[in-house]
């Protein structure tokens, strides 16, 4: 069964602690919040070179790729909030905003 510090959380939810028994909707839904199985496996690995899966129950760790703060809420370091997506995008490009067909007119 789950404990509150094994719970995990839907893809469009957040969780503020580990024994928060709150969850909350987030406003940028699904694109800023993966919830708990987008990133299962972690980085490290066990003594038999096993990747080790990573629990995520709470937190930033909920956050997508771009995103953080609380209810991954903001854009992170180095993304920027595009206004046509409505989503955190890198800022290494990949906005159409800033594309030259958009710009010659």
């Amino acid at each position: 069964g789950s404990t509150l510090g094994t719970l995990k959380i839907k893809p469009g939810f957040f969780r503020f602690s580990s024994d928060a028994t709150e969850i909350y909707k987030c406003p940028l839904g699904v694109t800023a919040c993966s919830g708990s199985d987008a990133k299962g496996v972690g980085g490290d690995t066990d003594n038999n070179a096993t990747a080790v899966i990573k629990s995520i129950t709470h937190g930033e760790d909920l956050c997508d790729d771009g995103y953080t703060d609380a209810l991954c809420s903001s854009c992170a370091e180095d993304y920027y909030h595009d206004t046509m997506s409505e989503e955190c995008v890198t800022c290494n490009g990949g906005s159409v905003a800033f594309s030259p067909v958009t710009i010659i007119v």
